[in-house]
C-alpha cells in the first residue's frame, strides 16, 4: 500500500525523470478539474491529506522502495504540484488564461523543486518523511504565491 501511495499510484515507476511526471499528472489533472469547474478547496484538502499520508509513507520509503531518497517515491512532487495549482485556481480572476496559468505553476513549482533555494532546502533535512514531503511542499507554496503575484501585477 505505502508504494502504491508512495509512487502516486505507480507513477512513480515511469522509466525516466518520474518526478517530473508526476508533477505534471498532478498538473493536468488539477488543470483539467479547473477546466470543467472545480472549485480550488477539494484540491487544498486533497494536498493535505496526501501531504500526510506521504509522511507516513515516506517515513519507511527505506524499507518499502530499498533507497533513502527513491526516485520512485513521487508522492511529494504529485503533493507540491497540487499546492502551485492553486494558486492557478487563485490567478483566475487574473488576465491569464486557465491553461497559461497551469503551465505556469507546473513550470515554477519544478524550478523551486529542482533549485531548492532556502529554505526549501532546509526542510530538505527536517527527519523522515518529514523532509520528504515538506520540501516539496514549500515549493508549491512559493510557486502558488508567485503565481497569484504575477497574476495581480498583470491586471
Amino acid at each position: 500500500m505505502k508504494r502504491f501511495l508512495g509512487s502516486f499510484f505507480y507513477v512513480g515507476l515511469f522509466p525516466f525523470a518520474p518526478g517530473t511526471v508526476a508533477a505534471l499528472a498532478a498538473a493536468a489533472l488539477v488543470g483539467l478539474s479547473y477546466a470543467l469547474g472545480s472549485a480550488w478547496w477539494p484540491w487544498a484538502v486533497a494536498a493535505g491529506a496526501a501531504f500526510f499520508v506521504g509522511v507516513w509513507a515516506g517515513s519507511t520509503s527505506l524499507r518499502a522502495f530499498g533507497e533513502k531518497d527513491p526516485k520512485a517515491f513521487v508522492l511529494d512532487e504529485a503533493v507540491g504540484q497540487t499546492v502551485a495549482c492553486l494558486g492557478a485556481h487563485a490567478a483566475l480572476a487574473g488576465t491569464w488564461p486557465l491553461w497559461i496559468n497551469v503551465a505556469t505553476a507546473f513550470a515554477l513549482f519544478r524550478f523551486f523543486d529542482i533549485l531548492k533555494p532556502p529554505p526549501i532546502r532546509q526542510a530538505e533535512r527536517l527527519p523522515h518523511g518529514w523532509g520528504i514531503m515538506a520540501d516539496d511542499l514549500l515549493a508549491g507554496i512559493v510557486s502558488a504565491a508567485i503565481l497569484v503575484a504575477a497574476n495581480a501585477l498583470a491586471r
